[in-house]
């Protein structure tokens, strides 16, 4: 009877496991609308204003990460981080701009996960009444 309800709590912590892993890699379905370039100038100007780093996703796919330098009414400029070059697009011509780094739901996801991992690594290395995944009954 113990070893079926381990068997079960094993089960269930890689369901957990294997859920949470899901949740940290998926990737949300994006449509194909082109946002609205007054859209894209907002965004490009809220970012400027707070000095964030930024990844910049062109219409043809490309993608480009660096900080704002100057924002015209008809195109952005971007100074990629790693070599310094300065470039230039129309609002027209951008997909989609937005702020380096973990968004809320990744954090959020991430979190779990570590306290799920935590509890999981208890449940297994302490002794048997809470370390009940790992050990059997010794008696």
């Amino acid at each position: 009877m113990i070893h079926q309800r381990i068997r079960t709590a094993r089960r269930f912590a890689a369901a957990l496991l294997a859920a949470t892993i899901g949740l940290l890699t998926i990737q949300p379905v994006r449509g194909q609308a082109q946002p609205l370039p007054e859209t894209t100038r907002a965004r490009v100007r809220a970012l400027q204003a707070g000095g964030s780093a930024i990844e910049v996703t062109l219409s043809d796919g490309t993608r480009f990460q660096g900080r704002v330098v100057d924002a015209d009414d008809d195109s952005f400029g971007v100074r990629e981080d790693t070599s310094g070059r300065e470039v230039a697009w129309p609002y027209a011509q951008v997909s989609q701009v937005r702020k380096q780094g973990l968004t809320g739901g990744k954090k959020a996801a991430l979190i779990a996960a570590i306290i799920g991992g935590s509890v999981l690594v208890v449940l297994c290395v302490a002794p048997f009444p809470i370390g009940f995944l790992c050990r059997s009954d010794p008696s």
